[in-house]
């Protein structure tokens, strides 16, 4: 899977908002008795992982430099 053109969740926070409305989309609701999707829920979840890894990683070397 090529992320190189994807645009990390970090780099705007309309970028991070847009995921979370997503994220929010896919949980489900109770008013109106929808269920959550888990298949796009943990595609959300592993996005978020994915990218904060490397927003950590990219932090952590310019700490370094």
């Amino acid at each position: 899977m090529s992320d190189s053109n994807k645009e990390n969740i970090f780099n705007s926070p309309m970028q991070l908002r847009k995921w979370a409305v997503e994220l929010i989309d896919n949980l489900g609701s109770p008013v109106t008795q929808t269920g959550p999707n888990t298949e796009q829920v943990d595609k959300l979840l592993s996005t978020f992982v994915n990218d904060y890894n490397i927003q950590f990683e990219m932090q952590t070397k310019r700490e370094e430099e």
